[in-house]
């Protein structure tokens, strides 16, 4: 399974490894694609906050849920590429530190643990969900493993779980919410809680609660210093809203629980330049992951749009390259145009933000933050950089995602 691409330590210092388990968590999706080429009443939407994660040495982004009665607080890393939720729990063999305290099953008075037995939990063994059955004390249990080689296994069961935020009028209670209690968990979580699944599967938080929120949910993430916010249940005025653009949502090759996108192209300062179509490309598709940091291009599309930057970026000063990137500038005290891009699929222009096209390493050391991937016929994916400042909405009844400029700070 998927889930945090990559996880890069506080105050924006990374080192070669953060960058090679993002490119590990990316190699993993592509070669899964390859081989395989009861609720509370209905809540109109909840809004809560996300928030970056650099305090908890991660560059993915954080949720606030509350698990449990009496409740207890927990910072996740939201992940539109995996659709599992688990949390550390206090009876863990093998675990990590975390800024919370761990969540204990024995101290909810409404934690069951799922048997064997359980309609979910039989339902979903022989599929790709991750579940098996201990037959010697005959209970559900979990097992997932992300692309960077972290990994966590433990108890599955179900707990209320609770959304409240200040910038919500409303509140999101959700009983009988399924998820994964951590007993064996080893890589970079970082001080996190765990995470939590918003994937296309049947065990995601969006697919539990179609009945609550209609499969809908957009979020916004934020620059550093900023906090931006995620909202389930549909918005009555998205669809009036002429400032959000949809395009289909389509099954990424293998058919994974991603969501996957029709891209046809990259424009810069507004046109789609020979070499930045992907229509002229046999291409691995495309799909938009909140956990994966980086942007992955297929390598004719990186190698174009590499060489039409270092054309027009020419009377800005080259920096020390830093691996992963291999094209980086000075921009310190120099006031030249600096190229606009835009990724182009059916139905709408997605303008990326200066944040989302360079990935600052320092004051004199900006890198065009994007990735190649070893071949076009490896999927590509929409990572997080591109995504800040964008309201991006996931319409799975409607089938689309939106896109909407200056959604947050």
């Amino acid at each position: 399974m998927d889930g945090p691409c990559s996880h890069l330590k506080r105050n924006n210092v990374v080192n070669d490894n953060d960058f090679l388990r993002d490119h590990e968590r990316v190699k993993y999706i592509q070669s899964r694609i390859f081989k395989n080429n009861n609720l509370t009443e209905l809540d109109s939407s909840v809004s809560i906050p996300t928030i970056p994660g650099l305090p908890l040495s991660t560059l993915n982004y954080i949720i606030v849920i509350r698990l449990g009665t009496p409740e207890n607080s927990y910072q996740m890393v939201f992940d539109t590429g995996s659709s599992l939720t688990w949390t550390q729990c206090y009876q863990c063999k093998t675990c990590y530190e975390q800024s919370d305290a761990r969540f204990n099953p024995l101290n909810s008075s409404t934690y069951k643990g799922s048997v064997c037995s359980d309609k979910t939990c039989k339902g979903l063994m022989n599929t790709r969900q991750g579940l098996k059955c201990s037959k010697d004390i005959r209970l559900c249990h979990y097992s997932i493993r992300y692309g960077d080689g972290s990994y966590s296994t433990g108890f599955f069961g179900k707990d209320r779980l609770a959304l409240y935020s200040n910038i919500s009028p409303n509140s999101g209670i959700t009983d009988d919410f399924y998820f994964g209690c951590g007993i064996i968990n080893k890589g970079l979580f970082h001080r996190t809680a765990g995470v939590f699944g918003l994937g296309r599967g049947e065990l995601s938080f969006v697919s539990q609660t179609s009945s609550q929120y209609m499969e809908t949910f957009s979020y916004c993430i934020p620059n550093i210093d900023k906090v931006g916010y995620i909202t389930f249940g549909p918005d009555p005025d998205a669809d009036h809203d002429e400032r959000i653009e949809y395009t289909p949502l389509v099954i990424p090759q293998g058919g994974l629980s991603h969501y996957g996108l029709n891209i046809t192209g990259i424009a810069i300062d507004g046109d789609i330049l020979m070499g930045l179509d992907f229509n002229e490309i046999d291409h691995g598709g495309f799909i938009i992951d909140s956990g994966c940091i980086v942007t992955r291009l297929p390598p004719t599309i990186y190698a174009k749009l590499r060489s039409v930057y270092q054309q027009r970026m020419s009377n800005y000063p080259s920096a020390p390259t830093y691996t992963p990137f291999d094209t980086c500038y000075d921009l310190s005290g120099f006031h030249y145009p600096i190229p606009e891009m835009s990724f182009v699929f059916p139905g709408v222009t997605v303008d990326l933000p200066r944040a989302g096209t360079f990935y600052q390493l320092n004051p004199k050391q900006y890198c065009l933050a994007f990735i190649p991937n070893k071949d076009d016929s490896q999927i590509s994916i929409f990572g997080n950089i591109q995504q800040k400042t964008l309201e991006i909405v996931h319409d799975n009844l409607g089938n689309k995602i939106g896109f909407r400029p200056n959604g947050c700070g």
